[in-house]
């Protein structure tokens, strides 16, 4: 099984079984699953001894991994004197969690009758694995520091305050939880968008059992030197790239390394730059909000939006990001029609990226680092296409270029602020001519201004003659 395999499976067996062969399994986490598995088909526990027995479940899976085994033989045994129940006992004594997880999740699938739903609660569980077990590709960066009191407390309260009999983690204290361990200086994009994540979460999510200390310490990792997670990349190493290999480089990855290491990346370029992916992929945001997410990206980093009405269009965005959650029989109309073209998944990238756009670590190389580490070979635009987009957004940069200004004539910069202004990008020709005769003897600029593109707001060439860059 492969990264991409994990995040996209429907079928839980696999997935447990590919952890079990990884040796990444452990009983907490199997009884929990099992518990989430019976909690999504309570109706169906019409007897109120199967119904105790999930929950004694629950209760031993808390304490089951602070004991040593002849404590956690006797606190068996205290449960099993109080609650003689053989459900109980099936769920708490099993020798194999793992068959007793498999076994449960076929049972769960097989109370819904009818062949498609039984579909859907398989491709839940496979959330729910997902959600419990965490990425077993990827080990997170987390620093102890995080757990502040604020972070315990919000943490403590979200896996108290569940909404029960379906057992699943409020949303809203998730959401609550995740501003708290941001504040507390987690910059961990994986623990955050994990915490946010619209889908259900249940007890022993993987996030909340490391902010609890109760997950394995090989699921995560002290950070790196400067705060900054390590580095998360598929196959070999990625090195920056050179002066030489950056007009034909295709892996953006290299590219962002070298515009970080010569600190040429600015917040307003890295806005625009994302802002400019979502361009690219406009027909795959049909939901306005993601469009108008992308639209206030633009003009906040032209200093034309308040921060408020940023963050305003940021959270408008999770609700658009939501609904490719649902079931789509309730998708709208023109997403099913792309649902046609294209792959859910590229979809809910595409939304993710104009989340990403308005949202407040968009002009954040590192971060963009982390998210270009982690796209999937399927993401749109692909990463020939986003390294096109670097090239418009910044010059070489190993190469200075003072800009005379001799040759920013008021007719140049006119048409350069109509090329900006009106995206009038096939104007861009007409402005390499108004400049070479001034005198602009650029050509790396004189030579990006008369290329196909793409081109887009932050064009490095525009903003020399606007004085933006």
């Amino acid at each position: 099984m492969t990264q991409y395999d994990w995040l996209h499976a429907d079928e839980p067996q696999t997935m447990l079984l590919f952890l079990r062969d990884s040796q990444k399994l452990n009983d907490r986490e199997l009884r929990l699953f099992t518990v989430a598995c019976c909690r999504r088909v309570w109706q169906n526990l019409t007897h109120e001894k199967s119904r105790r027995a999930v929950e004694v479940a629950e209760e031993f899976a808390d304490q089951e991994e602070r004991l040593d085994r002849a404590s956690r033989l006797h606190a068996l045994l205290g449960l099993l004197r109080t609650w003689k129940d053989a459900g109980a006992d099936g769920l708490l004594v099993a020798n194999n969690p793992f068959r007793l997880a498999t076994e449960y999740a076929s049972w769960a699938v097989k109370q819904t009758i009818v062949q498609p739903e039984q579909a859907k609660e398989r491709k839940a569980q496979a959330d729910l694995v997902r959600d419990i077990f965490g990425n077993p590709f990827q080990d997170v960066s987390f620093d102890p520091a995080w757990r502040t009191p604020a972070v315990l407390e919000s943490a403590r309260r979200v896996y108290e305050d569940r909404h029960l009999p379906a057992g699943t983690l409020d949303a809203g204290l998730l959401a609550a939880l995740a501003e708290a361990l941001q504040q507390a200086g987690c910059r961990e994009s994986r623990l955050l968008e994990h915490l946010r994540q619209p889908a259900d979460h249940v007890r022993g999510c993987w996030v909340l059992d490391l902010l609890l200390g109760l997950t394995p310490t090989s699921k995560a990792s002290p950070p790196a030197s400067g705060g900054e997670p390590p580095a998360q990349h598929e196959g070999s190493t990625v090195a920056a790239v050179t002066a030489a290999e950056w007009s034909m480089c295709t892996e953006p990855v290299a590219m962002l390394l070298a515009l970080r290491d010569c600190g040429r990346a600015s917040e307003r370029k890295m806005r625009l730059y994302v802002a400019g992916c979502c361009r690219e992929v406009w027909h795959l945001l049909p939901d306005e909000r993601s469009r108008t997410a992308v639209e206030a990206a633009e003009q906040y980093a032209d200093g034309l939006l308040s921060n408020g009405e940023l963050e305003r269009a940021f959270h408008a965005t999770g609700e658009a990001f939501r609904v490719l959650y649902r079931h789509r029989d309730f998708w709208p109309e023109t997403t099913l029609r792309l649902r046609r073209q294209h792959h859910p998944q590229q979809l809910k990238y595409a939304a993710f990226l104009a989340g990403f756009a308005a949202g407040p670590r968009a002009g954040d190389i590192s971060t963009h680092l982390r998210v270009e580490k982690g796209a999937p070979n399927w993401a749109l635009p692909n990463p020939p296409s986003r390294a096109r987009l670097l090239r418009c957004i910044f010059r070489n940069p190993f190469h200075a270029a003072p800009v005379n200004p001799v040759w920013v004539t008021p007719s140049a910069v006119a048409l350069a602020r109509e090329v900006y202004e009106d995206r009038a990008f096939s104007l861009l020709g007409d402005l390499a001519d108004v400049l070479e005769p001034a005198g602009c003897s650029d050509l790396e600029l004189l030579a990006h201004l008369r290329s196909p593109g793409p081109h887009m707001r932050g064009c490095f060439a525009v903003d020399t003659v606007l004085a933006k860059a």
